[in-house]
């Protein structure tokens, strides 16, 4: 059964941003993917079990680099999962635990949410600026308006911090160090952030370009950095706008990895993976009978559908040029395109050769696509308590046992039977009438549908 999978030279998983939803969706993903014989390496190539394949890098932005650096560094999906179960309801608001290498426990919301707004001082200063439109007109022009007072009582960049997540990482991860995880286990973890003051994408790694990116015509082009630890990396990749302050790396202010480029796919096959995963929750709503309309469920569900719409435009457009490139390049190969143009073998072959290094394409590369469900939208970006990381996890898990077999994969013989989380008496969340109908009688008094 795995010899389809042996075929492939190099295994990527790309794991999406959306804070904690994403990470345990991922994680339910993953427990799937060990279903047909795909497990995350954790260990040197000599020493890893030959009946399996392994996943040799993993990509990740916001809560898919916690995920990718929790994973590599030795915590499996079932111990993440057991560790943050196993702990009181108020722990997880604000823990006493002690953080030890190799130990999950300690985490809490305070770890997230760690408030960083300027002494009172600061922000009487700024108010006082509006009341001196001299002052506002010699800074911003003549075309001081709404926007400029935004940013004169609005100074800071984040209403909260992630130093604590980063402190947590340094306490528990085992190995901080990009190029000492390649070294130990011959695994690369790429950790995606934003630069701010230029328009391009930092890809913290074992890996330095080797062009500094000042230039002019640089400005756009994505940089590889090893001038972090993962801790910090992840900080970085973390740092959602306007909720969480930027991070200083080497001189250079960074926040989240996904506002260039939703899924960092590219960085997989720079670094020659021939069969990467993509796994995502950026899928938008589309409407259900039993949910009904956005119109109905108020404005954040409306903002959340605007931003999913947006982001699941720039993962469709990547993915809908490689599938162009593949109907091209399936008529370029074609004896029907080398006879219409009277073509010998060895032109016809160079010609394919030279087109495909052109275009960057590899005819021998797959992408397995894993979007987030309908149901999912209305789960919790940060919800770590355990009947939301369950449901998460259940979501992930079914979703890919139905698409890999779309794909042409089967389960290990181990698992066609009873799978790993059937084996817990685990179901997945479904929508129910029963269950929405007082809801949504609510929601329609609340936000009246619009005419």
């Amino acid at each position: 059964m795995l010899d389809k999978l042996k075929q492939y030279n190099r295994i990527a998983f790309v794991a999406s941003g959306g804070a904690a939803k994403a990470m345990f969706y991922h994680i339910g993903v993953t427990l799937a993917l060990k279903e047909y014989g795909i497990e995350i390496a954790n260990a040197p190539r000599a020493q890893r079990n030959p009946e399996r394949v392994f996943i040799e890098h993993i990509i990740g932005s916001s809560g898919g680099s916690i995920f990718g650096a929790l994973m590599v560094n030795d915590f499996d999906e079932e111990t993440i999962e057991s560790r943050l179960e196993a702990k009181s309801l108020s722990s997880y608001f604000t823990s006493p635990d002690r953080r030890m290498h190799g130990d999950l426990t300690g985490f809490s919301y305070a770890d997230i949410f760690s408030l960083r707004l300027p002494p009172p001082r600061i922000m009487m200063k700024y108010l006082k600026r509006l009341a001196k439109l001299p002052y506002m007109q010699n800074k911003y022009g003549p075309g001081t308006g709404i926007e400029a007072i935004m940013r004169e009582i609005m100074p800071v960049m984040g209403l909260f911090t992630l130093e604590r997540l980063e402190k947590y990482l340094e306490d528990v991860l085992p190995i901080n160090d990009f190029e000492e995880l390649y070294i130990r286990k011959q695994v690369d973890l790429s950790v995606i952030a934003t630069e701010i003051d230029y328009p391009r994408k930092a890809i913290f790694g074992k890996d330095m370009s080797d062009w500094i990116g000042t230039d002019e015509d640089t400005y756009y082009r994505d940089r590889y950095l090893n001038t972090a630890p993962i801790s910090r990396a992840v900080h970085a990749s973390c740092c959602v706008p306007g909720l969480f302050k930027p991070v200083s790396i080497d001189g250079h202010i960074y926040y989240d990895g996904e506002v260039k480029q939703c899924l960092s796919v590219h960085v997989a096959a720079d670094m020659g993976a021939d069969l990467i995963f993509v796994s995502h929750t950026f899928t938008p709503y589309v409407r259900d009978e039993n949910m009904g309309s956005i119109t109905e469920l108020g404005l954040y569900s409306l903002v959340l559908q605007a931003m999913n719409t947006a982001m699941y435009q720039k993962i469709r457009e990547p993915a809908k040029l490689r599938e162009q490139k593949e109907e091209l390049f399936a008529f370029v190969r074609s004896p029907q395109f080398r006879n219409k143009y009277k073509l010998s073998k060895e032109t016809h072959e160079e010609m394919v050769a030279d087109l495909a290094g052109f275009f960057n394409f590899n005819k021998d590369r797959k992408y397995i696509y894993i979007p987030s469900p309908n149901e999912i939208f209305f789960v919790d970006h940060f919800n770590i308590l355990p009947y939301s990381t369950r449901e998460l996890i259940n979501i992930g898990y079914s979703i890919t046992n139905e698409i890999m077999p779309l794909h042409g994969f089967e389960k290990l013989e181990e698992y066609k039977t009873v799978g790993i989380l059937e084996a817990k008496n685990l179901n997945r969340f479904k929508f129910k009438k029963s269950r929405y109908e007082r809801y949504r009688q609510i929601a329609r008094e609340t936000f009246p549908k619009l005419q």
